[in-house]
């Protein structure tokens, strides 16, 4: 793979990455509406379908595989770009390297359990009956974090750092403790990285 189709195929995962939250932000907001019509839920049925497509893609294990070649091949453009923005996640090398290896790991392993989720979803909106829309908090918790390392990754510190703040500001350092993705200790105003 040369250097500019791996990043092209970093900037599609990434962007995939918006989708697929933009896509729940909306879908969720339109679910947690009182009354919906005849329409309107099939039109979430699609949305859901989109969805469940974009995150299968995106937690596909022939793109998970590429992705951890690119991120292995710019490991320290990546940390570069981290120190820069003045990550408070990553600022060497390994630890960003970490980072992401156990977030695609973690995604691998959540692909089939949040698809399954999402057909359901679909499959109860098919058939007339309302159900939540969101997606599993661990889920956008792993994507925020794939955001976050993607753009060190490809050397866009400039807006990884506004990431990094939203991924803090969420609560998903707690989610990815919890979860065994990254080590250390969270403090309670969410500011520790990995490290502690």
């Amino acid at each position: 793979m040369s250097k500019v189709t791996g990043d092209i195929e970093a900037m599609r995962w990434i962007n995939t990455a918006f989708q697929i939250l933009s896509m729940d932000d909306v879908w969720t907001a339109h679910l947690a509406g009182e009354s919906l019509t005849h329409e309107e839920m099939n039109d979430l049925v699609e949305l859901g379908e989109s969805l469940r497509n974009a995150w299968e893609w995106f937690t596909y294990e022939g793109t998970l595989h590429s992705i951890g070649k690119y991120m292995k091949q710019h490991a320290e453009r990546g940390a570069q770009a981290a120190r820069e923005a003045g990550s408070r996640l990553v600022s060497d090398t390994q630890t960003l390297q970490e980072f992401m290896s156990d977030t695609v790991a973690a995604l691998e392993n959540s692909r089939d359990p949040q698809a399954e989720q999402l057909e359901a979803k679909t499959g109860a909106l098919r058939a007339g009956k309302w159900v939540p829309g969101d997606l599993l908090r661990d889920t956008r918790c792993l994507i925020l974090a794939s955001v976050v390392g993607g753009a060190y990754f490809t050397h866009h510190h400039d807006v990884a750092k506004p990431l990094e703040d939203w991924f803090l500001a969420s609560g998903c350092l707690a989610v990815l403790l919890r979860m065994g993705v990254v080590k250390g200790k969270a403090d309670s105003d969410t500011t520790s990285g990995p490290g502690g």
